[in-house]
């Protein structure tokens, strides 16, 4: 049986490894991106797009339509040097198409 620790730890010392292993840092880092996307892609593209999740270091954009998702092709290596600006961790970029709802791709 494992003895109990009464040590007392400093937060800022688990709290990295905590994150981790709750994947925290991922969602963070996505709601993040979601706050900035207007500002990094500009507001029309943010209109057609948006950040989905995070997978290793791979980011997944949902877009509105097919023809969204080749014209983002196009323009991935610009798009991705945004992206890195703000989220240098951000390695490649892939897109999926999603629905359109009340005006935001859900």
């Amino acid at each position: 049986m494992r003895k109990k620790s009464n040590k007392l730890e400093q937060l800022g010392s688990i709290l990295p490894s905590a994150m981790k292993q709750w994947r925290v840092d991922n969602k963070m880092t996505v709601w993040s991106l979601q706050e900035k996307w207007p500002k990094i892609v500009g507001e029309p593209l943010a209109r057609k797009t948006h950040p989905l999740r995070i997978q290793s270091s791979t980011l997944w954009i949902g877009v509105s339509s097919p023809a969204w998702a080749n014209e983002l092709q196009l323009l991935q290596c610009e798009l991705l040097e945004k992206i890195q600006s703000e989220f240098p961790l951000i390695r490649e970029i892939r897109f999926q198409i999603e629905t359109v709802s009340s005006g935001r791709i859900r």
